[in-house]
């Protein structure tokens, strides 16, 4: 999003959405105790990081502790922030193995 400067030039203007706004009504998340949260009760985070990730990715493996650091960090001065992540993982066991390594929400696996 954008608006035109004095100059002539596109400057940033905040964007804000919350997760309300990027999903379904019927949306489901869980964590990685297999909880289920739905969409509104997740309606007052403002600040979403969308995590697309998977347990056979070695790159990835090695940044989400790195992620986990730094969302206790985050947390801790801002709980209107939230991780979402997002698999790539190929089967449900893997995906499984790996949320729980973190303690953020997740689209359930295989959700479109």
């Amino acid at each position: 999003v954008s608006t035109q400067s004095t100059w002539g030039l596109f400057k940033p203007t905040k964007l804000s959405l919350n997760m309300a706004s990027l999903f379904p009504e019927n949306q489901k998340f869980i964590n990685k105790n297999g909880e289920q949260l739905s969409i509104s009760e997740l309606s007052e985070k403002q600040r979403i990081a969308i995590y697309f990730s998977a347990h056979w990715c070695p790159p990835c493996r090695g940044f989400t502790p790195k992620l986990v650091d730094a969302y206790a960090v985050i947390k801790a001065t801002h709980p209107e922030f939230e991780v979402l992540f997002v698999t790539s993982d190929r089967d449900e066991a893997s995906f499984q193995e790996y949320l729980g390594t973190m303690p953020w929400l997740a689209l359930p696996f295989g959700d479109p």
